[in-house]
């Protein structure tokens, strides 16, 4: 199988990686300017990739039920809070 280069990490790469670690470390994100934040449980997405998107937009996007060229990843995304 070809490794996709627009790709950081597989998840087989990220549980490897996790298991060395101690298993009772939290897991945060980015926050949304500064800072970090709890992630939400893993989900799987439909995405689309746009290269060309404005880097605070992100190069993938959740995929819109008539986009082409879409494929599934596992989100970890941020705890989004109102405050």
């Amino acid at each position: 199988m070809e490794t996709d280069k627009k790709f950081n990490m597989t998840v087989g790469q990220l549980i490897k990686l996790l298991q060395i670690l101690p298993q009772d470390l939290p897991i945060l994100t980015n926050g949304f300017k500064s800072g970090f934040e709890n992630i939400y449980n893993p989900e799987i997405v439909g995405l689309k990739h746009e290269p060309e998107n404005f880097y605070d937009h992100g190069e993938f996007q959740v995929a819109k039920k008539n986009d082409n060229n879409t494929f599934q990843g596992v989100i970890l995304q941020r705890f989004v809070r109102d405050d």
